[in-house]
Formats: structure tokens, C-alpha cells, sequence
């Protein structure tokens, strides 16, 4: 008696079963070694590029104490900071009236030093008067700054005015950038009349 075709048919589909499962498996395993490498490229460019961030160290020391003094600030030299892969510079200050009263208003220029684009604002910048009060653009709203809130290309730069309440106090104010969450900051000294 000859073999039941039935049988011949289950034996074939049993193998093709096995084929196509272990097809599968190797399918998956590739796309999870793969996706597994590339966060891990991924992951290892950002560590390296954080790492190239931390190791950046200021060229020219900031004075020996001030108020508000941080370990990770970065001051100017020559009115220039490079922080947190920006390049700023606020080269001058000016008094302006302005219908919501009296402000000092900084002149500044970002540059993306970053190969990716990134977003900067009006925001990022703080005063701190000689009292040692902070003031951001959140408690002084100003009318006469002059410089948006966008992302900026790799390579790209803006400018434009950022402006603060005049307290008309006389000495020493401190212009803080700030862009991000990092005890890292840009600072400049201005020493200020009081009228």
C-alpha cells in the first residue's frame, strides 16, 4: 500500500512552516541588532558631542568674585563668549524710553557653532543689576527688544537688541546668557552710571 498523499502534503507544509518561521526570526533579529547599533551610534555621537561641550574650557578667566558668581560661567573677552556651542557677543548698552518706561537695552549677535540647527530667544538673556536682582524677559516686559525667537541653521547668526528695565542704579550690571537647562552661562560686565 503506497503512502497517503495527505501525509506528503503535511510533511511539506510542516517544512515550509519552519522555513518561513525561522525567515522570521532572522528578519527580527536583524531589525533589532540594527535598531539596537543605530541608537547606539547614535548615542555615542551625542555622549561624544555633550563630552566636546564639557570639555570646552574658557580661554580667559572671569574676575575673582561677583555676585552670583557659578563655576560654569564663561566670561567675555573682548565683549565675545563661546558657550554651549554658540559664539555671542554684546558689544554695546544703551538707555532707551520707551513707552512702558525706562530700559537698558544690550546689543547682541548669536552664531550657531553646532552642526545642527537650534533654537534661540529673546528669553535665553538675563540682567543683573547691581542690587543682585535677576530680571529675564518674563519680569520685564519689554517693548524695545529687537531680537526673535527661531531655530538657527548650523553656521547661522542673529542679531538684534535685548532690552530690561532701567533700575537707574549706579555699578556693576551683569548680562547672562543662558540657553538651555546646563549651569552653563555667558557673561558681561557693565559698569553703569545711575542717571
Amino acid at each position: 500500500m503506497g503512502q497517503n498523499p495527505l501525509d506528503d502534503y503535511r510533511k511539506k507544509r510542516f517544512r515550509l512552516d519552519i522555513l518561513i518561521w525561522a525567515l522570521s526570526v532572522s528578519v527580527i533579529l536583524g531589525w533589532v541588532i540594527n535598531l539596537d547599533s543605530t541608537e547606539n551610534i547614535s548615542t555615542t555621537k551625542a555622549v561624544q558631542k555633550e563630552q566636546s561641550v564639557v570639555n570646552e574650557k574658557p580661554k580667559y578667566a572671569c574676575p575673582e568674585n561677583y555676585l552670583d558668581k557659578n563655576d560654569e560661567d564663561y566670561c567675555a573677552e573682548n565683549q565675545v563668549v563661546e558657550v554651549l556651542n554658540w559664539r555671542v557677543s554684546s558689544k554695546e548698552v544703551s538707555r532707551v524710553n520707551s513707552y512702558m518706561g525706562r530700559e537698558l537695552c544690550f546689543k547682541v549677535r548669536l552664531e550657531n557653532l553646532d552642526d545642527e540647527a537650534r533654537d534661540f530667544a529673546e528669553s535665553d538673556f538675563r540682567l543683573r543689576w547691581p542690587s543682585g536682582q535677576v530680571h529675564d524677559l518674563w519680569t520685564d516686559f519689554s517693548v524695545s527688544g529687537t531680537l526673535d525667537s527661531a531655530p538657527l541653521a548650523s553656521g547661522g547668526y542673529a542679531s538684534g537688541k535685548v532690552c530690561f528695565k532701567d533700575p537707574r542704579e549706579a555699578g556693576e550690571y551683569m548680562l547672562i546668557f543662558k540657553p538651555s537647562l546646563n549651569s552653563e552661562r555667558g557673561i558681561w560686565f557693565y559698569n553703569l552710571s545711575g542717571n
